[in-house]
């Protein structure tokens, strides 16, 4: 046994529901550039508390006060490794905790260095025993930066087509196709991210995936032919037609996204059970939301068909059997609200195309219109029924709320207006379906 409650939206905004009710519902940087730096043979506070000069274009010629005073060794084989610190600081950071014995967290409080560095600089004057300035690396240990490159034109070209070839790729890869196509050519994966993104405008976005006979020869054809009809026959798309379709609705649905403060866990509290999924049919026109028509199943705990009674004329299958009584009702309600002689826009599923149903819409005096295959954007109720799955998910059912009535909720949201712009956005697809264009 099913039951079935059909809702009826009135243009008023209220809404009327027939039938039984139902409680229940289951930019590069610069290159780094080798100096000669210099190694400490002890440290002089007096000398080591000066820190006024950029450090990055330090010489022997702009430190021999400095070298006199410190009793530097000059070295050319140690480079002053590329941090946001400065020797300056790090000296002085240093002298104050072997010469006047603070603390470390005082010393980098005072020197503007941050805890973390602070101690990774104090075990690297440990562990080099106390004759090298924490900074400065071996020359040889450095590895040669490869960010300095440019890239011409004839790489932005084949980055472009590269990318556009293939969507899914990843830097590394673009990088390494590059670097194999133009012999010699070294350069790292940050400075190909930044072209691509920068001087190419390409950025990363959510995949959106699509059936490959989207836009297939036939399916092309398929939609051309079904504007010429519509066009051919003088067909008003806007006002002539009635657009059906089925969606499904769960009772943890809720926002992909949720606000949160920041570095705490976005969590949002849903009922336990997965449920029943809901099925909901439901009919709209250029006058607004028509109709909406819920299954709630009997559930015995049993995954099992039961046969519709013969009495009823209805096929045997839940699914096509709902449908016809739901193009029953939605035709007495059309007839209610003077919309005669339409047309009732469908997409090709197989419940829409029994031989009851076909019956059931000519014995209204409706005619039925199949959309072509993959073309979801011709049918506007499919912007309705996001309209209202947003809304039904803007908050989470609590344990005991009926999904139903959270749909009848978000339903009402749905205005003439709304409706009106739905069709007229499908209907602005109608030119390049007619010029053959992919989508």
């Amino acid at each position: 046994m099913q039951t079935v409650t059909f809702y009826h939206y009135q243009s008023s905004g209220d809404y009327v529901r027939d039938g039984p009710d139902s409680e229940t519902e289951d930019k590069p940087q610069k290159t780094v550039t080798i100096k000669t730096i210099h190694k400490l043979e002890h440290l002089s506070d007096d000398c080591l508390s000066s820190d006024d000069d950029d450090d990055s274009s330090i010489t022997i010629h702009d430190i021999s006060m400095e070298e006199s005073e410190l009793g530097l060794v000059s070295n050319p084989d140690l480079v002053w490794t590329p941090t946001k610190y400065k020797p300056a600081q790090v000296a002085r950071f240093v002298s104050l905790i072997q010469n006047k014995n603070w603390k470390l967290k005082e010393a980098a409080k005072e020197t503007g260095i941050e805890p973390s560095a602070a101690y990774k600089f104090n075990r690297q004057w440990k562990d080099n025993g106390g004759c090298t300035l924490p900074g400065y690396v071996p020359a040889l240990e450095l590895k040669p930066k490869q960010n300095n490159i440019k890239l011409i034109d004839e790489h932005s070209q084949f980055l472009e087509s590269y990318v556009d070839e293939h969507l899914t790729c990843i830097i590394k890869d673009a990088t390494h196709e590059l670097c194999k196509a133009f012999e010699g050519l070294t350069i790292n994966q940050s400075t190909v991210y930044r072209h691509v993104t920068e001087k190419l405008s390409f950025s990363l976005t959510q995949t959106q995936p699509k059936v490959a006979e989207q836009n297939s020869e036939d399916t092309i054809e398929a939609r051309c032919q079904f504007v010429e009809y519509i066009i051919d026959n003088e067909i008003d798309f806007k006002k002539k037609c009635v657009f059906v379709d089925e969606s499904r609705f769960k009772k943890n649905m809720v926002r992909p996204v949720t606000w949160s403060k920041k570095g705490e866990p976005a969590d949002v509290e849903v009922p336990t059970q997965q449920g029943v999924n809901l099925s909901v049919l439901g009919c709209m026109s250029y006058y607004g939301l028509i109709a909406l028509s819920q299954q709630v199943p009997k559930s015995s705990g049993l995954k099992k068909r039961k046969i519709v009674s013969k009495r009823s004329g209805l096929p045997h299958g839940t699914s096509s059997s709902h449908f016809l009584l739901f193009v029953r009702e939605m035709s007495s309600v059309l007839k209610k609200v003077g919309l005669n002689n339409m047309y009732i826009v469908m997409d090709n599923a197989g419940i829409h195309k029994t031989a009851e149903v076909l019956q059931a819409v000519r014995d209204h005096g409706h005619t039925p219109l199949f959309l072509p295959p993959y073309s979801l954007f011709l049918n506007p109720i499919e912007e309705c029924w996001a309209q209202i799955k947003r809304e039904v998910r803007k908050t989470p059912l609590e344990k005991n709320e009926i999904l139903a009535t959270h749909i009848e909720e978000a339903a009402k949201i749905v205005t003439t207006k709304n409706c009106k712009g739905y069709i007229r956005h499908s209907y602005r697809y109608f030119n390049k379906c007619i010029n053959m264009e992919r989508t």
